[in-house]
């Protein structure tokens, strides 16, 4: 299990930077589908964008979606 902590700003809106701490020893790191099945589970109808991955054992998943009528298409 892992806790997620954020606080930063980009250019549009205000997006948290998140890492990630284990907290659940021996816990291991989810990989890239689970992580895309987690947000497309949330967000069923959405199609999938952009997938950024973890650049280190603290890094977290940004998993891009779009929904129709959203900005961007």
């Amino acid at each position: 299990m892992y806790l997620i902590q954020s606080s930063s700003t980009y250019p549009l809106f205000k997006t948290p930077v998140v890492h990630s701490i284990l907290i659940d020893p021996p816990s291991e790191r989810i990989s890239v589908d689970k992580a895309v099945n987690i947000a497309q589970q949330v967000y069923p109808s959405a199609r999938l964008r952009w997938i950024e991955t973890p650049s280190n054992e603290t890094g977290t998943f940004t998993i891009m979606l779009y929904q129709r009528g959203e900005p961007s298409e």
